[in-house]
């Protein structure tokens, strides 16, 4: 197993400025919905097929629905080859009850990875 990093919001806000990569594993649906600014959607397993979209070099920041799939997520991650992987403590629901920003498609803001 993995050693995968758990950050809370305030970390993980931290370390998203410091430049780690964010990757959301929710459905589009759930993404579109709302979204840690500046992440890129790639649901489920799906990284695997695209890893090439994931910045090559970059620490990782896995957000899922809950803790235990962004665990499985995060190690599914490291399996691939990415090193420096983190999951967000919470999911996005804990990065919007520590009132960090998010973005939605209903504010007409497409997403655009950071």
């Amino acid at each position: 197993m993995a050693d995968i990093k758990q950050f809370s919001p305030a970390e993980a806000a931290k370390e998203i400025e410091a430049g780690r990569f964010v990757v959301d594993t929710r459905f589009p649906f759930d993404y579109f919905g709302g979204r840690v600014p500046g992440s890129l959607n790639l649901p489920g397993k799906s990284i695997e097929g695209r890893k090439q979209q994931v910045p090559a070099g970059r620490p990782l920041l896995i957000v899922a629905e809950d803790d235990e799939t962004a665990q499985e997520m995060s190690e599914f991650a490291a399996s691939l080859g990415f090193e420096d992987v983190g999951m967000l403590l919470g999911g996005v629901d804990a990065w919007i009850d520590a009132d960090y920003q998010i973005d939605t498609i209903s504010d007409g803001i497409m997403p655009t990875p950071s």
